[in-house]
């Protein structure tokens, strides 16, 4: 049976790329499976990039993972 909920921390940071000059960092990690993808700078985290990230890590772990009382492929 799958997860009907899903547990995601969230980390944003500022980080000094030169002298007095700061870029936005950050990073989601899948709490269920501890997958983590970080992006920087320019990169937009706005809501549906968001959830496109959240689905496709949800969606990787769906693939790659048998359901709980299941045995691996």
């Amino acid at each position: 049976m799958q997860p009907t909920t899903h547990l995601f921390t969230i980390r944003v940071w500022q980080e000094e790329v030169a002298r007095g000059v700061f870029e936005w960092r950050g990073s989601v990690r899948y709490g269920l499976d501890g997958q983590v993808a970080y992006f920087a700078g320019g990169d937009s985290l706005d809501d549906v990039a968001l959830t496109e990230l959240i689905t496709r890590m949800i969606g990787q772990r769906d693939e790659t993972t048998p359901a709980q009382g299941q045995a691996p492929p």
